[in-house]
């Protein structure tokens, strides 16, 4: 796939459920603007064979390393309703952190979420983005969700 064909269709669909989480959640055009933003990372944080090409934005540096941290911290922070740092192993410049904002249950899909605030910086920028994570059950784990 094409970088255009790639950044179109994830673009499409990172538009799609902000615009629907805004619509539930009654969001300013910012915030639904912040939220489409944090699905594309998301979705190219989960997928990355399937955008490889993209990565200019700071989450894009993370390797393997940075993102297992990075899901450490989204989950440590659901859990434990407090703010959580992570970092890079490889890039010490690159700094994390992740914010749980609101906690709620997903009616349509039966499930326990808590949406995060997320800013990821390297020595010459920050990027701020949403995510969501979710579980199925109190007993079972959280995990990243793109949707």
């Amino acid at each position: 796939m094409s970088k255009g064909a790639c950044t179109a269709v994830v673009g499409l669909g990172a538009k799609a459920l902000a615009n629907y989480d805004g619509t539930r959640l009654n969001l300013s055009p910012e915030q639904i603007k912040v939220r489409e933003r944090g699905y594309e990372i998301a979705a190219l944080l989960a997928a990355p064979a399937f955008c490889e090409a993209l990565t200019d934005t700071i989450f894009g540096k993370l390797k393997e390393g940075g993102k297992k941290e990075r899901e450490a911290a989204l989950v440590a922070a659901a859990e434990k309703g407090t703010n959580q740092s992570y970092s890079e192993p490889t890039d010490p410049t690159l700094k994390g952190s992740v914010t749980p904002s609101k906690k709620y249950v997903d009616q349509s899909k039966n499930r326990e979420c808590v949406d995060m605030e997320e800013e990821l910086a390297d020595a010459s920028k920050s990027e701020k983005i949403n995510s969501k994570v979710c579980r199925e059950s109190p007993d079972s784990g959280y995990k990243p969700v793109t949707s």
